[in-house]
């Protein structure tokens, strides 16, 4: 949060310097700009493209580039995770009209090698979606990035 406020604080000045509001060859601002220096929401939105979460410093953030058509086999699965995952991103709106609640979110499990991670990139590429993507003991962890 701290880097958040810091970096909205920088947007705004950086609004009245773009403005001409802050002469360089003066030696000090006038009290009427100073006043004029207040960090707006706009200021945050724009900090919020330049801060990092602090929960994601520390996690691997990816945008895959794997396909359905990259996975062979796995067509009920692939068919699940369009219907679970995709489709409630793409179409909204339709699930709203129909009254459809989509899931909150999906496990995927088995053993090492059976493609778990690959799907979820795929249904991330799919759906335009970001993938982090985590390790058993990290989700046992109370602390991100132990």
């Amino acid at each position: 949060l701290a880097a958040l406020a810091r970096e909205a604080a920088m947007a705004a000045l950086r609004r009245l310097i773009e403005e001409g509001k802050i002469d360089f060859e003066a030696e000090s601002i006038p009290k009427e700009v100073l006043e004029e220096l207040k960090v707006t929401r706009r200021d945050f939105y724009e900090a919020l493209k330049m801060v990092e979460p602090s929960a994601l410093r520390e996690v691997l953030l990816e945008v895959p580039n794997v396909r359905w058509e990259d996975i062979g086999g796995l067509e009920e699965v692939k068919q699940q995770l369009r219907e679970a995952v995709e489709w409630p991103l793409k179409y909204p709106e339709a699930f709203i009209a129909m009254g459809i609640n989509p899931p909150k979110g999906i496990l995927l499990y088995g053993p090492p090698g059976t493609g778990k991670t690959l799907l979820a990139k795929a249904v991330a590429t799919e759906s335009e979606a970001n993938f982090i993507g985590i390790r058993g003991p990290e989700v046992l962890s109370k602390w991100v990035g132990e």
